[in-house]
């Protein structure tokens, strides 16, 4: 019984964003209302309890709010000096095989954009560039809205990861393996359903091979992230290495068109020199112990 009382809050938020269709904030504001009346009424919280709740609550805000403006910043950063747009711009001269494509962009491209920013970005950078490749508009939103599902976890700088950490009080050594492995398979599967919102169950068995290889090597990529310890880039550092094993997989599914267009390599590698510098900056942060141990002296509790 306490069980399902410990579990209302969060059934009652997602009913009512399912079934009633209501607003995350809308339903958030409700699910609140529902732990705050269990916490008084069923489990006997007293003002001091539900002071401290309520600042732990705050400080976790804070801290994810903190995360997510800085994927944000760095996103916004990248997006004006034009790196999105000329990533973007490449991606498409790989191949004109739809199906190619459909994995290129909308699932190891939104996946990246997930991992450095997430929050919407994934789609609303991918919908147009899909929808000038001449898919249909429907296809063009729920490709990326499936690619980039599996990375959310260790997506936009870890912030969700780093919000299961503090609700859950467990760390990220027993959380984090476990996450990955089932993230992992997650992705495999997401990248089948994208080649079939592409072109269907014929894409599926055409690029079946393609596809498998790609999401073992996401997996796999994320999977020694959050093993090393990093796993606030860990879908991050998956999607680049579905980008390098993509990339020479995608130049075998050309298309009819035998050209397909000429690589910028030069303002490619100018384009994800920014990204090259937070992977250097956290693998710095990560594996210096005198950087790392001076900067954890930082910290807020309650």
């Amino acid at each position: 019984m306490m069980f399902i009382l410990a579990l209302l809050p969060v059934l009652v938020i997602l009913s009512l964003m399912l079934g009633l269709r209501w607003g995350a904030s809308r339903a958030g504001a409700a699910g609140y209302l529902t732990a705050l009346t269990v916490a008084i009424a069923a489990f006997g919280a007293g003002p001091q309890l539900l002071a401290v709740a309520h600042g732990k609550a705050l400080l976790l805000t804070i801290d994810v709010l903190f995360i997510i403006w800085m994927a944000f910043l760095l996103f916004r950063v990248a997006d004006e000096a034009g790196a999105i747009k000329t990533i973007g711009r490449a991606l498409p001269h790989l191949t004109t095989d739809k199906g190619m494509q459909a994995l290129l962009i909308g699932w190891v491209f939104a996946s990246f954009l997930q991992g450095v920013g997430g929050f919407g970005v994934p789609v609303a950078v991918i919908a147009p560039i899909m929808g000038g490749l001449g898919f249909a508009p429907l296809a063009a939103v729920v490709i990326p809205s499936v690619g980039h599902s599996w990375a959310v976890t260790f997506g936009s700088l870890g912030s969700s990861f780093n919000a299961m950490m503090a609700a859950t009080g467990l760390p990220a050594g027993v959380l984090g393996l476990p996450s990955a492995l089932f993230l992992g398979a997650a992705g495999i599967g997401v990248g089948l359903m994208v080649a079939h919102a592409a072109a269907g169950w014929r894409a599926v068995r055409r690029l079946f091979v393609p596809a498998l290889s790609i999401g073992v090597a996401m997996a796999l990529g994320q999977y020694i992230a959050v093993r090393a310890g990093l796993w606030n880039i860990g879908a991050f550092i998956g999607s680049l290495v579905g980008m390098a094993v993509g990339f020479p997989l995608a130049r075998r599914f050309r298309g009819e068109m035998d050209d397909n267009g000429k690589l910028d390599l030069r303002e490619l590698g100018i384009a994800i020199s920014g990204y090259a510098a937070l992977i250097a900056i956290t693998l710095g942060i990560q594996l210096i112990p005198g950087v790392r141990n001076t900067l954890g002296q930082v910290r807020f509790s309650l």
